[in-house]
């Protein structure tokens, strides 16, 4: 088992300003209402304004960049800005997060419009930006150290401007621009005591899935992608509506937001952190209607400590576990309205566990969003949740760097103890063997489209079972519109469009809902043809009901088509994804074929009573199907399947709807071809639910490495059935840890 021993570690806020003189003459007021200037400046007194002036932003267009130039006290800086190459979100990112975007149009719009730079005189001087047209939102750096922050002015001050100064065109985008103030602490000794949670927590202690590639401690060479999940609360989203209105709420949020992760982005490519680390946005979510995990009464209107707990565990309940989901993500974050505090102190900007990254229940930040000096804020937590810890606290210098316990001139690169702190994390994610490493990914993935194929993304929509298929007058190009999906049971599903990257036919794929080709490309698909992984068996533990007379009884093995997918017109895997082996010899008493079909299609009738006669039938053609007779005419339509071991065409048995026979020399096991028999012949094996327990003749574990069977339980009027269980013992190795037989009373 693997241990790591974890801190806790709070921003602790002190309420220390500097003034400085306001760049117009003595009658200028300042524009902003209180809720305006803490969310421009993250201060409540309007007596203490840090070193700050307005001036618009003037692009010029160039080929491959565009020239942007401003000025701040009468000093005209200009930058060379370039659109993010990286980018901050994946190909399936506004799919499942559409709920909470703009129209699918306007969102392109805006993601595009994200922007790193450099000075024209020193490329020692940084910019990241973010936002289109003439509004934007992002940060400065310069060579001495110094840094401002750069954001649109709101609307109502901007009004007021107009009414008390004619120095700016009336239709003219202005921005405010300010220096970051020297007022963060973060809970230096000297000044506040940090809190520190000693609990060690347990990893997952599962063991790694051999389908897992670990990456070795040189490839930390290379960048390193964490994956985020963001959130905003109530708080913050009534604050944007109160500064922008209705109207522009909820744009000027998700601006801030991607401008807020654009501009942390810059900080961890910084040259002194290697490998540097880009985020990638899986999630967007704001919470317009608190859930009752986060409600006021569980953390006490913003106690750190309980909210990052509730907030920790809320999210780890709805992230899902396989780094595999195109959903999944690495690292959670909080965006908060409530002005955060622990105990008697009053002033705390951000809580992260230390060292949380490899843990899903503490890979997550809380920070205080309401202003967009948060960028720091919420670098110097997710630097904390790396590993980091405060400089000064170790052998680095506590006036260096981000990870200082004061955040301010000078502080824009990391300490070597602070990139040490990090490559420990990471190598504990990346290459511990007790841990599934479901963190920290090395590099780009590739086009969304190309990871899952257009029958895993049905999969991924509606469960197992389901693939893609074609409607009537359709075309494979089609998908890109929309995607249809079937589980062969005659119910046809929607999806949703195509993720980007998916195959739509000879040598093209799906971009922006319409199928192009890929030619021109500069990393063009290639076609993949499918492989089989290895059988697995025991698919379900228990052996299939009893229904239909001269059933048999069987217990499923499944492989699947990913070893790799097919994918780009490549070959599908021959031969059928399941197989079956029979529990025992002893064939079902029950209704008779037929008389199953017209049951069902009995209750199908009452969803269709205008179509459906209610009698059902087995055709010889598709005799696993359960085929349901349409009123006043020769057809029938297939509604679903029969259940698995429901005798069908030349003897055989169904299995997931197929009609497959004992074709294999043990006679035991029911395939579709010959290929798809088992190595090893099988010894025909009892299990649960039968109407005597029989005792195993080949148990899928050892049998010494079960506990006894309990006793069997007591009959009574709510149940029909009684149970038995046993355990795997102690330091053994069993497919489950618990098995269960039943029997009827």
């Amino acid at each position: 088992m693997h241990l790591d021993s974890y801190f806790s570690l709070p921003i602790f806020l002190l309420t220390t300003f500097y003034s400085t003189a306001l760049p117009f003459d003595g009658n200028w007021v300042l524009p902003f209402d209180k809720l305006e200037f803490q969310h421009l400046f993250g201060k409540v007194n309007f007596t203490q304004v840090p070193s700050y002036d307005f001036t618009a932003l003037n692009t010029v267009d160039r080929n491959s960049s565009n020239l942007l130039s401003f000025s701040f006290h009468g000093q005209v800086h200009q930058f060379e800005i370039i659109p993010v190459k990286e980018a901050l979100f994946d190909q399936a990112f506004y799919y499942y997060n559409r709920h909470h975007l703009p129209p699918e149009d306007e969102w392109h719009r805006i993601a595009s419009c994200l922007y790193t730079g450099k000075d024209v005189t020193s490329e020692h001087n940084r910019i990241a930006l973010a936002g289109c047209g003439k509004r934007k939102r992002g940060i400065a750096s310069f060579e001495d150290g110094t840094y401002l922050l750069i954001q649109p002015v709101p609307p109502n001050a901007r009004t007021k401007m107009r009414n008390v100064t004619s120095k700016w065109k009336a239709d003219e985008t202005l921005h405010v621009l300010h220096k970051r103030s020297t007022d963060y602490d973060y809970g230096h000794r000297t000044k506040a005591t940090c809190m520190h949670d000693f609990t060690e927590l347990k990893f997952k202690d599962e063991p790694a899935s051999n389908e897992q590639h670990y990456e070795t401690a040189a490839a930390l060479k290379g960048p390193l992608t964490v994956e985020l999940a963001l959130f905003v609360d109530a708080k913050i989203y009534k604050q944007f509506r109160n500064i922008y209105g209705n109207d522009m709420a909820n744009t000027e949020l998700l601006n801030f937001v991607l401008a807020t992760i654009n501009n942390i982005n810059a900080l961890f490519q910084h040259p002194s952190l290697h490998p540097s680390i880009y985020f990638k946005i899986k999630k967007f979510h704001v919470f317009k209607n608190t859930p009752p995990e986060l409600a006021d009464t569980v953390h006490g209107n913003g106690e750190a400590t309980l909210l990052l707990n509730a907030f920790c565990k809320y999210q780890n309940s709805i992230n899902p576990a396989s780094d595999t989901d195109p959903r999944h993500w690495d690292h959670a974050l909080l965006f908060s309205g409530y002005d955060l505090y622990s105990g008697s102190v009053k002033a705390v900007a951000g809580f992260a566990p230390v060292g949380g990254m490899c843990n899903p229940l503490k890979s997550c930040t809380i920070n205080e969003g309401a202003d967009f000096g948060c960028s720091f804020v919420i670098a110097h937590e997710i630097g904390h949740n790396l590993g980091m810890i405060h400089d000064g606290d170790n052998e680095c210098n506590a006036n260096c760097c981000l990870m200082s316990p004061f955040v301010g001139e000078g502080k824009t690169s990391w300490s070597k103890c602070s990139v040490n702190d990090s490559k420990d994390t990471v190598k504990n994610c990346l290459l511990d063997s007790d841990i599934t490493p479901e963190v920290l990914s090395i590099n780009k993935k590739p086009y969304a489209g190309q990871m899952y194929n257009v029958d895993q993304q049905c999969k991924k929509a509606h469960g197992n079972g389901w693939i893609h298929q074609l409607q009537p007058k359709q075309s494979l190009s089609d998908i890109c519109r929309m995607i249809w999906c079937s589980a062969g049971e005659g119910i046809i599903r929607n999806t949703h469009p195509a993720l980007e990257g998916t195959y739509c036919g000879p040598k093209k794929w799906c971009f922006h809902g319409k199928c192009q080709s890929w030619l021109g490309s500069d990393h063009p698909p290639y076609p993949v043809n499918g492989q089989w992984s290895m059988w697995r068996t025991n698919v379900e533990d228990e052996c299939t009901e009893c229904v239909i007379g001269d059933q048999v009884r069987l217990r499923l093995a499944q492989r699947l088509c990913n070893r790799p997918q097919p994918n780009n017109g490549g070959r599908n895997c021959p031969g059928a994804e399941y197989r079956a082996v029979i529990c025992t010899e002893t064939k079902c008493s029950g209704l008779k074929v037929n008389e199953f079909a017209t049951k069902k299609c009995s209750e199908w009738k009452e969803n269709f009573p205008t179509i459906l006669s209610g009698v059902g039938l087995q055709h010889n053609e598709q005799s696993c199907k359960i085929w349901c007779h349409v009123q006043s005419s020769d057809y029938a339509h297939s509604v679903g399947n029969f259940p698995d071991g429901t005798p069908c065409t030349n003897g055989g048995h169904c299995v997931r709807g197929k009609c497959m026979h004992f074709l294999c020399k043990d006679k035991a096991t029911l395939v579709e071809d010959e290929a798809s028999c088992p190595e090893k012949d099988i010894i025909i094996n009892t299990t649960s639910r039968l109407k005597k327990p029989v005792k195993a003749q080949a148990e899928p574990t050892p049998a010494n490495y079960w506990s006894q069977w309990t006793s069997w339980g007591l009959c009574n009027k709510s149940s029909t059935t009684r149970r038995r269980f046993r355990k795997c013992k102690p330091n053994h190795q069993c497919k489950t840890k618990f098995q269960k037989q039943e029997t009827s009373c």
